[in-house]
């Protein structure tokens, strides 16, 4: 998560290729992200730092070379633009969402593939929160 914390903040596209899986939705759609940043100069991210927490594995993983996680994942120094689009939380500090993570092990290490926020039936808690 700092890993890619560091990459949105930077804008740097080459970090997020060590964060995300190759060819992953999660890989294409930060993609976008920093390319629409790029594209209207400004950084939201400018002072992001992304921690994760909470991290418990979860049952039914697919197979050799694939976990799946949930975790909390806490935001700080988020600052939404006028439209934010489709935000994990609010902009602001402190808050923090829990999400469910597949991880794949590409034989250089582990990457993300999939991140998707946890369904609020399924929350231990209410959420986004601070």
């Amino acid at each position: 998560m700092r890993l890619r914390g560091r990459a949105l903040r930077t804008g740097d596209a080459t970090l997020l290729e060590r964060v995300h899986a190759a060819g992953s939705p999660a890989l294409a759609a930060d993609r976008r992200l920093v390319e629409e940043l790029a594209r209207r100069g400004r950084n939201p991210f400018a002072d992001l730092e992304l921690t994760a927490e909470r991290i418990r594995p979860l049952p039914g993983t697919r197979g050799p070379g694939t976990a799946a996680l949930r975790a909390r994942v806490r935001a700080e120094g988020w600052r939404a633009p006028r439209d934010p689009g489709p935000a994990v939380v609010p902009a602001g500090d402190g808050w923090a969402q829990d999400v469910e993570v597949q991880l794949v092990d590409d034989g250089a290490g582990w990457r993300l593939a999939e991140v998707a926020p946890v369904h609020p039936a399924d929350r231990d808690d209410a959420g986004p929160r601070r």
